[in-house]
């Protein structure tokens, strides 16, 4: 094989390479990116958390391969119109999470905008009953992070949130049902 002809085959195997570096590079920020709107999302729209909370038990202790990623990221909360951005690729990119009425959060896929938004945000438009949903199926409903009167209850909802499960054990979210009543509801 000539000189020119190697030279022109390494030089296209090393771009190929640095190519699919990059690729994978951005791949795992939107995969981080994704991780951080979706459970922000959650976590403020249904669990009304605070960021700190936030930070400290959903967006820690996670897969390690994107969790450097995700310790670095700043999501954007619009209470207003319930979503959260988490821009990436050196703010090029974002991922997106959206929250809905009665089914909660729903990520928007690798290159959606804003201006996707519409498409998810209300799928029940037109189908509302007036008023606050009534938590049904359930006849009955604690309501969300209340405090149980059952005393033996409350100890061990209280103890899902503690490190009583072994090192490194981790509880976002408790729920107790059954198919009448939310006994109880914590985050």
């Amino acid at each position: 094989m000539n000189k020119t002809l190697k030279i022109t085959l390494a030089s296209g195997l090393l771009a190929t390479a640095v190519t699919q570096a990059e690729e994978t590079d951005t791949t795992l920020s939107a995969y981080a990116a994704g991780y951080t709107a979706g459970f922000t999302c959650s976590a403020i729209f249904n669990g009304d958390k605070s960021m700190e909370q936030i930070r400290e038990h959903e967006l820690s202790g996670i897969y390690s391969l994107i969790a450097d990623r995700v310790a670095q990221m700043e999501p954007r909360v619009d209470e207003q119109n319930h979503w959260v951005r988490v821009p990436y690729d050196n703010g090029n990119r974002e991922r997106i999470s959206v929250w809905r009425p009665k089914l909660g959060c729903v990520d928007l896929p690798v290159g959606a905008s804003v201006d996707d938004v519409k498409f998810v945000a209300d799928p029940f438009s037109g189908h509302k009953k007036a008023g606050k949903d009534n938590g049904q199926p359930w006849k009955q409903k604690a309501e969300v992070n209340s405090v149980s009167s059952n005393t033996q209850l409350e100890s061990v909802l209280q103890q899902a949130f503690t490190k009583k499960y072994g090192s490194g054990a981790r509880t976002s979210a408790v729920l107790i049902a059954t198919p009448d009543e939310i006994i109880a509801e914590r985050y």
